[in-house]
């Protein structure tokens, strides 16, 4: 792309994003936006950037975690981190932006987060006793039924996710991320 100024792509969005939310010549949002991510999909970026398009414009920004079983109200701009949401939410009225990223960069990137980080539910021995919630399994799996839940604890043989992930050669433990995580 010749000739473009460095910032013109933030531009057009944040124009873009003024023009569909708050229509031509309004102040309240006609819909709201939803920007749905997944995990290792720029969501922190998304976060990032949506919150100083919210504070620019003097609109109302929401993370969601997890899984979403209801319409956030009262938000011009809801980020859903790991784009679970019920029925209810995916039809209701609103503009929305979903971000993807190719499969196999996911699984990577995945793999080699969860190898270092010291987020609870990856380091926690896991409990067999229900009911089985954070930080024994990651929180956006708490709405899964309990017997997914018991299944998934007793597969990780009394060892934290990351300790299973480090004692498996890099190959399997690429397998082992895509079946306990991107296999869902």
């Amino acid at each position: 792309m010749k000739n473009v100024k460095p910032h013109t792509s933030k531009y057009k969005l944040f124009f873009w994003i003024k023009r569909k939310l708050l229509g031509l010549g309004n102040n309240k949002p006609v819909k709201p936006l939803f920007i749905f991510t997944h995990h290792k999909t720029s969501t922190v970026l998304m976060g990032n950037v949506f919150r100083k398009i919210s504070n620019d414009l003097g609109l109302k920004f929401c993370k969601v975690y997890g899984y979403c079983k209801d319409v956030p109200t009262g938000y011009d701009i809801v980020l859903f981190e790991h784009s679970l949401v019920s029925e209810k939410v995916l039809a209701s009225d609103f503009h929305g932006i979903h971000i993807i990223r190719d499969p196999r960069d996911v699984l990577v990137s995945g793999y080699l987060y969860h190898l270092h980080t010291d987020e609870e539910w990856c380091t926690t021995e896991p409990n067999p006793t229900l009911p089985i919630n954070f930080p024994y399994i990651d929180f956006v799996r708490e709405h899964m039924p309990d017997g997914w839940k018991l299944n998934y604890i007793q597969s990780l043989s009394r060892k934290s996710y990351q300790n299973n992930l480090s004692s498996l050669p890099k190959e399997e433990g690429i397998i082992f991320e895509m079946e306990k995580i991107c296999g869902e």
